[in-house]
């Protein structure tokens, strides 16, 4: 399967958006990323075995490292032991439910590593419940991978800046 193809949102246009769908968006946005950024190493943590496999094939075909797990409790032993630059993390997971793990994640002291929310879940109480749970951004289902990449090249932007470098407002 080529990337340029688009061939996901095909097979899965529930999950994404029909945009993905044309090649020549696809191209136009591989070839316009910023050499800026590095590869990124991913820890998703998603169920969903096919939405799993067009997150990583995206990922990868631009050079990143995307490690995938089913349930919540594995991942939340890898985010605990493994450097990760991100995760990604679905909200109904078997075992650990995914607002759990983030609270865990958090509790443990691991608050530099991005967390983005990937869910089905679309209200209002339940985007509150995840940023209160130590989530960084929120992603709802169906989404665009393109959108997931700029959100998460976003969250590693603000992560990896220098104390000189924030921006600091007020009187002083």
């Amino acid at each position: 399967r080529r990337r340029d193809s688009c061939v996901i949102s095909q097979r899965f246009s529930r999950y994404f958006p029909a945009t993905d769908c044309v090649p020549v968006q696809c191209d136009s946005y591989v070839s316009l990323q910023p050499p800026i950024f590095r590869p990124m190493r991913l820890l998703l943590i998603e169920d969903h075995r096919d939405i799993a496999a067009n997150i990583a094939e995206f990922f990868e075909a631009t050079g990143d490292t995307v490690e995938h797990v089913l349930e919540g409790e594995r991942g939340l032993q890898l985010a605990l032991n493994q450097p990760y630059d991100a995760i990604v993390l679905d909200l109904m997971l078997p075992g650990l439910d995914g607002l759990f793990l983030c609270r865990q994640l958090r509790q443990a002291g691991h608050t530099r590593v991005p967390v983005l929310m990937l869910t089905a879940k679309d209200t209002l109480q339940d985007k509150i419940e995840g940023f209160e749970a130590g989530a960084d951004d929120y992603l709802v289902k169906p989404f665009s991978l393109a959108e997931l990449d700029v959100r998460l090249k976003a969250l590693l932007r603000r992560a990896n800046l220098a104390p000189a470098q924030r921006l600091v407002t007020g009187g002083h």
